[in-house]
């Protein structure tokens, strides 16, 4: 006998777990196009073209124009000044020099006059010129001294003119005194030096340059000196010139009367011709 197999009822699906046929609803959107990725979303600005990188921002300037190169800033110091190169190689060899000579200068315990007429004494040798210039240059005083023409026209003439010097003719003192009385006149700060024993020699008279110069331009006389026995070189006070020679002359023989020069015997006492001029009138 053959048993026929029952055949087992398949089970009905519950209403609620059936899928739905129905698709999701989605909103169109540009991006929803088939095959097309959504981009990230990126806010518009004015370097956002493609191609085109975002420069480094730049505070505006004066010196942002086009072409314009900025300058550089450089504030001003006592070494941007000119000459001052010449200066500080000048005092460096005067220090030297000092140093070398055992010869030391005196700092001014007063300001010295501008513009002034300056008398160096006693001058007996060419040494006297090196104490002077150091006295000045350590004095932070800018000098001007006159000198005979001859010394100017030699391979030293620039040293002398970048030293101070102002070549004069000997030949025509009094055209001198003219020029010397107007630079006075026109340059406020002018010190300058004007030789009054016009030689290193013994001389019995003075030149009175130095006086009628400071006379006739109204500025004051200040006395600069040598001492070869203290190996010192300074400033001296300052008398404003007046019509009485002799009594200018007494201050001055007065404070030269205990100075002595590198070669003593070649410093006599100072005078000048106008005052025996004066006496025989």
């Amino acid at each position: 006998m053959r048993v026929i197999p029952t055949p087992t009822p398949t089970p009905t699906p519950h209403p609620r777990r059936t899928e739905c046929s129905h698709p999701p609803i989605r909103v169109p959107t540009p991006f929803s196009s088939p095959g097309y990725a959504q981009p990230p979303i990126r806010v518009p600005t004015p370097f956002s073209s493609p191609g085109y990188a975002q420069p480094p921002i730049r505070v505006p300037s004066p010196f942002s124009s086009l072409g314009c190169a900025r300058p550089q800033i450089r504030l001003p110091t006592p070494f941007s000044s000119p000459g001052y190169a010449r200066r500080v190689t000048v005092t460096a060899l005067i220090r030297v020099w000092c140093f070398l000579f055992r010869w030391k200068v005196v700092r001014t315990e007063h300001e010295i006059p501008r513009p002034c007429v300056v008398v160096a004494a006693p001058h007996t040798s060419n040494w006297d010129f090196f104490a002077l210039i150091a006295t000045t240059r350590l004095n932070d005083v800018d000098m001007r001294w006159l000198g005979k023409r001859q010394m100017f026209d030699g391979p030293l003439g620039s040293l002398f003119r970048a030293l101070g010097g102002i070549p004069v003719d000997r030949a025509a003192p009094g055209g001198v005194v003219g020029e010397m009385v107007q630079m006075l006149d026109e340059d406020p700060d002018l010190v300058v030096v004007v030789p009054a024993e016009g030689t290193r020699s013994a001389t019995e008279y003075w030149k009175s340059g130095f006086h009628r110069i400071a006379r006739e331009a109204g500025v004051p006389i200040q006395m600069a000196y040598v001492d070869a026995r203290s190996r010192t070189s300074g400033f001296g006070p300052s008398l404003l010139a007046s019509g009485d020679v002799s009594a200018d002359m007494d201050v001055i023989r007065a404070f030269y009367a205990d100075k002595t020069g590198i070669k003593p015997d070649r410093f006599l006492t100072p005078c000048l011709r106008e005052e025996t001029s004066a006496e025989a009138a």
